[in-house]
């Protein structure tokens, strides 16, 4: 026999023939509610109730059957006994509101912060944008041509072979680029509104990124792309698009399909080469 093995059942006949299985004080805890409902503030007859005391068996601490001092008595003790287990249930429940009440506010800034975080990501990332865009009216103005260095004549010799002028561009003024309808961030529910985003990615845009999809949707080139057990995570690699800016595996699968195969075979880490296999099939059935 072992402790796992030895049930309650014993423990609790034990105390209940220590309290007394006739005993005057329990009967009064389980039923003093009871008699001053019914008595509703008329005078308890102690007399005719010790009487009937004796008749049912019931007795006091000692064993004997109970006087009407020593009911009274009973009856006053069990009262305050009651009232105080009232009053220490009503503290632990106050006390229990106030730490849920604590913890929702604690829960409360922490979303605000997150929301703080999230806005001024956001903004950042807009304000880079705006830095990189190109000009509307003129999307493929090349850059302003260089001085000549030192020592040269500033001319600039004309090319070995002649342009065909009929093919050449005409003026680009009023020319701007198509429309494109930019992704955005897929809502987020329950726990995952919990779990911050990412740091912002800063650098270009890399080869293969749809037009569609924002730089914010691009896991940070420092993320370690390793789960908390030392595997990859997959979902969250350096450079390319994350899972939790998609509302569906299909909708990211199609994202990261051509950016992987823009990277060079040989070039192309593990996880790049896991990632790529898996999703090919949805991002072939993309292009």
């Amino acid at each position: 026999m072992s402790a796992a093995t030895i049930g309650v059942e014993g423990a609790l006949a034990v105390l209940e023939e220590a309290s007394g299985a006739l005993s005057l004080r329990t009967w009064m805890e389980r039923h003093r509610a009871e008699i001053l409902r019914h008595r509703d503030g008329r005078r308890i007859d102690w007399v005719a109730l010790c009487r009937w005391f004796s008749d049912v068996g019931l007795v006091n601490a000692r064993g004997l059957a109970p006087t009407v001092r020593c009911a009274k008595m009973t009856w006053y003790r069990v009262g305050k006994w009651m009232e105080a287990r009232k009053e220490r249930a009503s503290i632990r429940a106050e006390e229990k509101a106030r730490d849920a009440i604590r913890k929702e506010a604690e829960l409360q800034a922490l979303r605000e912060k997150m929301a703080e975080a999230a806005e001024d990501v956001a903004e950042r990332q807009l304000e880079a944008r705006r830095a990189r865009a190109a000009s509307v009216l003129f999307p493929d103005d090349p850059l302003p041509s260089q001085p000549a260095p030192p020592g040269t004549s500033g001319v600039v010799s004309p090319p070995e072979t002649p342009v065909n002028q009929d093919l050449a561009p005409q003026s680009r003024l009023g020319q701007v680029k198509p429309a494109v309808t930019m992704l955005r961030q897929a809502p987020r529910y329950g726990k995952d509104k919990e779990i911050p985003l990412p740091p912002p990615y800063v650098g270009p845009r890399p080869p293969g990124m749809p037009d569609n999809l924002p730089l914010e949707a691009l896991m940070p080139l420092d993320a370690s792309g390793l789960l908390p057990n030392g595997g990859f995570d997959l979902e969250q690699l350096p450079g390319l698009p994350r899972r939790s800016f998609f509302e569906t595996k299909e909708a990211w699968y199609r994202s990261v399909y051509p950016m992987l195969d823009a990277i060079p075979r040989q070039n192309r880490s593990v996880p790049e080469k896991l990632l790529y296999t898996v999703c090919a099939s949805v991002g072939r059935r993309a292009q």
